[in-house]
């Protein structure tokens, strides 16, 4: 972070820096600042002390705009914003909502006027969004009534209101926006009791961003205190409006302020690959809505004190350990060598846009490389000057970044990367929370710092990945947070992922002992369990149960008829099957005919396919005559489980003679080919 944006930083947290001859002296209400603060004062103290010394500028730099201009153009983070929400009309994603609470019995009246007030006194609440020629322009009503609604859950059992408030909120959150016409801005009172209330306020991304959004809440306190009395408040000067910010930053692009910028970014990105292969548990899918959730992360005060002492060395910040550690984690789920992470900045850079409410925020894309060998002790490195050089080329909209690199966009994939990270910080954070703010990538990791040590949620989309495996995967950041602390010159590619009680849970790994892994394949030990306890359930789908005599009997059935079609060692065989009791069939018959499956999913286009079967070279499909009009006509040899269902009781239910070859080819998983033709990955 370069020194003006320290000092803005500063300055909203009502933290005063001086200069006193060589020395900072720094004048700060008790409890802000934090040990972080401190440090990184200390890091910038030279380019502060010429900051303040410089001499302040007489005019501001950003002007107001002519009284004509009634229709305006869009910032670049609004244009953002726009082009998203016109992706999917009906996306909820980019609404975030807080709560505010009220202890003490609430003016419903005077909370109203001061509503009206806040929105008479800020133009870009009174905004919407029409097109004209096909273009967005952002247009200023010259009055505007927000509406306040009031819920009352007073007469509620006391059992069931919190789940009722829990619904208000969640309601709020997920309330459609009219861009075109507006308004933008939801609020609704919630009551709980006649001395516990709740504010409620939904508000689309475009018009405000999270530190925006606690400048909005603190002038609707404050001009409800005005208004009832509570204590003498009258509002600070505006010098801008958010209007006049939307015209300034567009004349400046106009003049080539942004070139030399731009140039560094191409240069930076130039050949980073164009998405990130997480391992998903499903495909991604366009007709599918974005389904947020989260899951929590824990460091514990020990991880986060060695991480504390790890930065200390690199003269890092928390920001940049936190997100070489997200890095990290993402290289290994991976193994690609560079990893592209976005991370949202503030554009108050400005004296005059520290109390601008507005969307005043721009990304950086944020690349890390994992050549061999590298160690936690040199990523912080890379990622402490990769962070530092980011800052100082934080003017160019990511929109022309993005224009300049991407030549051809995936509806489903965020262009340059599909991962965020997000370091949680925000005037008045303590007196207001947020609970949704919509973001749209694969991942989204937010990280705090509270007195247990660093915290943070992972949000997700639902629609590609299990809560399970996220739980996981929110483990293993702290697992390996704590090793590259610990071990900051061991190679990243050798540090443990999996805790050691994680280890002994899932491997059965307790007090030095360990479980003997058995020499027989998976399909002998289905085998050996069909002898020992041929009636216990082995497989229920549905109202279908099987045996595991009745599994293994199947398989063997089957095994035998890929065999007499030539099905032996490293021979593929295609398995194209609905969820059903005959998929977990199929791989067994397969691995006993002395083969290898490839799993095709029949929801895939048919185009992909195609191409698997042509690439892996399957002699044998086995599928379902349902699924037949989705293949292509020029198929291997089919057998149709359903269809040749009395053709395979013909053959010998007794298990072909086995393979015994040790680290045979299991399976053959194809890559989701996002970064060109998808590749086969040779599973043992």
């Amino acid at each position: 972070m370069n020194a003006e944006q320290l000092l803005s930083e500063l300055r909203t947290l009502d933290i005063q820096l001086t200069v006193d001859g060589d020395r900072l002296r720094c004048s700060a209400p008790e409890g802000r600042l934090t040990p972080d603060l401190e440090q990184r004062i200390q890091l910038a103290k030279a380019e502060l002390l010429r900051v303040l010394r410089a001499p302040a500028p007489a005019t501001l730099t950003i002007p107001r705009r002519a009284a004509s201009d009634t229709v305006l153009p869009l910032s670049f983070a609004q244009e953002r914003f726009w082009l998203l929400q016109n992706l999917d009309p009906q996306s909820t994603a980019y609404n975030i909502t807080a709560v505010l609470p009220f202890s003490g019995a609430v003016d419903v009246e005077a909370l109203r006027w001061a509503l009206e007030e806040v929105v008479r006194r800020r133009e870009v609440l009174r905004t919407c969004f029409p097109e004209d020629r096909g273009l967005p322009t952002q247009v200023i009503a010259d009055e505007a009534a927000p509406h306040l609604e009031v819920w009352d859950g007073v007469a509620l059992p006391e059992s069931k209101r919190q789940n009722a408030i829990d619904e208000q909120i969640d309601e709020m959150s997920r309330q459609q926006l009219d861009m075109q016409r507006g308004p933008l801005l939801r609020l609704k009172l919630l009551r709980a009791s006649d001395t516990e209330q709740s504010l409620v306020l939904t508000v689309h991304h475009i018009l405000c961003d999270a530190w925006g959004l606690g400048i909005l809440l603190s002038e609707l306190r404050g001009f409800y205190a005005q208004r009832t009395g509570a204590w003498p408040w009258q509002p600070p000067a505006l010098p801008i409006q958010y209007g006049d910010y939307a015209v300034w930053e567009r004349q400046q692009e106009a003049t080539g302020a942004f070139r030399a910028q731009l140039d560094y970014w191409k240069q930076k990105l130039r050949d980073v690959p164009p998405y990130l292969e997480l391992p998903t548990d499903r495909p991604h899918s366009l007709s599918l809505p974005f389904e947020a959730k989260l899951q929590p992360v824990q460091l514990g005060s020990e991880t986060s004190k060695l991480l504390k002492g790890h930065m200390a060395e690199a003269g890092a910040t928390p920001f940049m350990a936190l997100l070489a550690v997200f890095q990290a984690l993402l290289h290994r789920f991976t193994n690609q060598q560079t990893i592209v992470v976005g991370t949202p900045v503030s554009t108050r850079t400005r004296p005059e846009l520290e109390r601008l409410i507005g969307c005043l925020i721009n990304t950086h894309a944020l690349r890390a490389d994992f050549p061999a060998g590298m160690t936690a002790r040199q990523l912080l490195q890379q990622v402490r000057g990769t962070v530092l050089e980011a800052l100082t080329h934080s003017d160019v909209p990511f929109e022309r970044v993005v224009s300049e690199l991407v030549r051809s966009r995936n509806l489903a994939r965020s262009p340059l990367f599909q991962t965020a990270f997000i370091e949680q910080k925000t005037p008045h954070a303590g007196e207001f929370r947020i609970v949704s703010g919509g973001t749209t990538f694969d991942l989204t990791m937010y990280v705090w710092e509270t007195e247990r040590g660093f915290e943070g949620s992972i949000e997700y989309d639902g629609h590609l990945f299990d809560a399970g495996t996220i739980a996981c995967w929110a483990g293993s950041y702290a697992t390996l947070a704590a090793a590259m602390a610990r071990h900051p010159d061991t190679p990243i590619d050798e540090l443990a992922l999996v805790s050691e009680e994680q280890e002994a849970e899932w491997f059965g790994k307790s007090h030095g002992a360990s479980i003997p892994v058995p020499e027989e394949s998976v399909d002998q030990w289905i085998e050996r369990q069909a002898m020992k306890r041929p009636h216990a359930v082995a497989v229920v789908c549905g109202q279908k149960v099987l045996s595991y005599r009745e599994v293994n009997e199947r398989a063997n059935r089957l095994a035998n008829r890929l065999r007499t079609l030539g099905v032996g060692p490293e021979t593929l065989v295609a398995l194209c099957l609905e969820r059903s009791a005959d998929l977990v069939v199929a791989p067994l018959a397969v691995w006993k005919a002395g083969g290898a499956y490839v799993p095709i999913d029949p929801h895939f286009p048919a185009s992909r396919i195609e191409l698997m079967l042509e690439d892996s070279g399957a002699t044998v499909i086995v599928t379902e005559s349902g699924l037949l009009d989705r293949l292509p006509q020029n198929l291997p040899t089919v057998i149709c489980v359903d269809r040749d269902r009395a053709m395979l009781a013909r053959e010998s239910r007794e298990a072909p003679s086995p393979v015994t070859a040790r680290n045979r080819l299991a399976y053959v998983l194809y890559t989701s080919g996002s970064t060109g033709i998808p590749k086969g990955v040779e599973i043992t």
